[in-house]
């Protein structure tokens, strides 16, 4: 009986020492399962990092092509402005000039009803009236072309 005794005490051994085995492999899986999860929540985390970086890095590059489009529509806007710019100042030196030329036709033309010109090339006034209207034109034009001069060297300079 004793060799009973001794196989159950041995029985009862081996099943308590396969009972702690599994207890410590199912605390071993329990950690590793905990240690799992962190992982996974880890993960995640990164992956949410990772996203988001990868969206302000999206959005660097709209950025960047935006201001690009906003550089050239600048210089473009520029370059209308100064092309509108000298058509005004052509404009307005073209019309300054027709109507300094129109001026100058209208008052040679005058000019030569004004004065009477002889056989012998003696100019003779007509009326001291008209004489005094032939002054204050040429006082005009006068005035007119150094205005013009002027604004011809203002012009050139700015060149």
């Amino acid at each position: 009986m004793m060799t009973r005794r001794a196989e159950s005490r041995e029985n009862e051994r081996e099943l308590l020492e396969v009972i702690r085995n599994n207890n410590r492999l199912k605390s071993e899986l329990s950690a590793l399962h905990l240690n799992y999860v962190d992982m996974v929540e880890e993960r995640d985390r990164l992956q949410l990092l990772v996203d988001r970086f990868d969206e302000c890095h999206v959005r660097g590059g709209q950025i960047t092509n935006l201001q690009r489009e906003l550089s050239d529509a600048h210089n473009h806007k520029t370059e209308l402005e100064g092309a509108a710019h000298n058509t005004t100042a052509l404009r307005n030196q073209s019309l300054y000039e027709e109507l300094v030329a129109t001026d100058m036709g209208t008052v040679i033309t005058g000019l030569s009803k004004l004065l009477k010109f002889n056989s012998d090339t003696n100019v003779v006034p007509c009326s001291s009236n008209k004489l005094k209207k032939y002054i204050k034109v040429n006082r005009y034009i006068r005035k007119t072309q150094k205005l013009l001069k002027i604004h011809k060297s203002k012009t050139k300079t700015k060149k």
